[in-house]
């Protein structure tokens, strides 16, 4: 269509009609060439074209004109004329379906060759450390890992059939003191029962100042619950109900999840959908968070779709085992994509300490401090302030005074009171800790013996 386009336009400059032969030569003419840029109409459809200088004559093939006076047309058929342009047309569709055959053919053979010599290449197999995946490599490519799914990887809808079971939804009444006076107050979230007897881990601020809680099973039962003890630092809590040979979920090792890691989260978002299923993905790990209850430390960040009544619900991995307590989204507006969930290596101790004694024994240094910000105007030496030392708290019998300011904790730079508590919080009871303290202009490290703090 191009082609015939182009020559169409040529004609027309030429002043010819389009689409037009060239008229034949009046009586007594010879025969001359077409006009330059000119083919006659069975070269256009044949796709083929001959053309000579000034000098030569040009024909098209399968016919000449014919003589006659002036310039009108020869009424007569021109059935030699047709039937060349027949036979031209099917001469090239021939030799077209015969060029694009062998090229096909070509480019076939070509692949099957190719993959055959990639098959003969060496290969080394590796194992990797981490994964159990396999590194393949050819010895003419860079290397290319696979990373393999762990055994036991389940899908969503396995991981929702084996798990939902053990997500219960509850709900609460709380006595709050309000401007009309004392008000019933309910409220509702998600626990998670980590033992066939009715223990169930949930966060500390759906059940706190409540005076009654009642847990509804995934099967409908619904039943009284009580509360075993809580943890404010941590917002963990664990409830007890009557019942036995309940189903319960397997503790995982949050340890394990890296970032792209697949999750699901199952809970009782908005009080009245117990049961929903969201997955995603991990989005960061050790994630520290300002939350109502205060300052959490470590969290899980996932982009699941966690809502309220989802707190206390269960973070799974891609085994079905529970990694983490759903506990918070960020509230503003237009913020989506963005939870939090507490890492069974805090829960699960946490859950172990509340369920044997009801309290939760933690390290203590016994000060209280605030921030010094790099950039303030008096000129202090960056880290935390030391406002308060609690008599008879390991901090006063190693000699931390009030105005100190301490700068590392065993060696490492602190800035906030959060990096001394996120260091404090991996030591143990009986631990020492070494604080570099600046006093009077001048360094000194004190050598802290952790005690215990008792927190509920």
């Amino acid at each position: 269509m191009e082609n015939n386009l182009n020559n169409n336009n040529q004609a027309a400059e030429n002043g010819q009609r389009p689409g037009w032969q060239n008229p034949p030569a009046p009586s007594g003419w010879q025969n001359q060439s077409p006009q330059p840029g000119w083919q006659s109409q069975a070269s256009r459809i044949s796709g083929s074209s001959q053309s000579s200088g000034p000098s030569q004559s040009s024909q098209s093939s399968g016919w000449s004109p014919p003589p006659s006076a002036g310039n009108q047309r020869d009424p007569r058929p021109r059935r030699a004329s047709r039937l060349g342009i027949v036979a031209a047309f099917l001469g090239g569709a021939l030799l077209s379906g015969l060029a694009g055959g062998f090229l096909a053919f070509n480019l076939l053979t070509t692949g099957v060759d190719e993959t055959r010599a990639t098959t003969e290449l060496p290969v080394t197999t590796e194992a990797a450390e981490t994964t159990g995946a396999v590194e393949t490599r050819r010895a003419d490519t860079p290397t290319a890992v696979t990373v393999s799914a762990p055994d036991g990887t389940m899908s969503v809808r396995e991981i929702a059939e084996k798990a939902s079971p053990a997500v219960v939804a509850i709900y609460v009444e709380a006595v709050q003191d309000t401007f009309f006076g004392r008000q019933v107050v309910e409220g509702a979230g998600s626990g998670v029962i980590i033992a066939s007897n009715g223990y169930i881990l949930t966060n500390n601020h759906v059940i706190a100042n409540s005076h009654a809680v009642n847990v509804r099973l995934a099967d409908g039962n619904e039943y009284e619950a009580e509360l075993v003890g809580s943890d404010s630092v941590t917002d963990l809590a664990v409830l007890k109900i009557d019942a036995e040979d309940l189903p319960y979920l397997e503790f995982g090792d949050s340890s394990e999840l890296h970032v792209g890691d697949q999750i699901v989260a199952i809970g009782n978002p908005l009080g009245d959908l117990q049961g929903t299923v969201t997955a995603g993905y991990v989005s960061a790990l050790n994630r520290d968070v300002e939350t109502d209850s205060g300052t959490l430390y470590g969290v899980i960040q996932v982009d699941a779709a966690i809502n309220s009544g989802n707190s206390g619900g269960a973070l799974l991995n891609t085994r079905g085992e529970l990694v983490g307590i759903n506990v918070a989204k960020p509230v503003r507006t237009g913020v989506e994509g963005i939870a939090f969930s507490i890492p069974v290596s805090t829960a699960q101790p946490i859950a172990e300490q509340l369920i044997e004694s009801g309290t939760v024994r933690r390290p203590m240094i016994g000060i209280t401090g605030s921030d010094v910000p790099a950039n303030n105007p008096y000129d202090l030496t960056p880290g935390v302030l030391v406002r308060e030392v609690q008599p008879g708290s390991p901090a006063e019998k190693a000699g931390v005074r009030v105005r100190d300011i301490v700068t590392k904790v065993n060696g490492q730079d602190v800035a906030s009171v959060d990096d001394v508590n996120r260091i404090k919080n991996q030591a143990e009871i009986g631990d020492k800790l070494k604080l570099t303290v600046e006093r009077n202009g001048e360094l000194i490290v004190i050598e802290v013996t952790l005690e215990p703090a008792v927190t509920n």
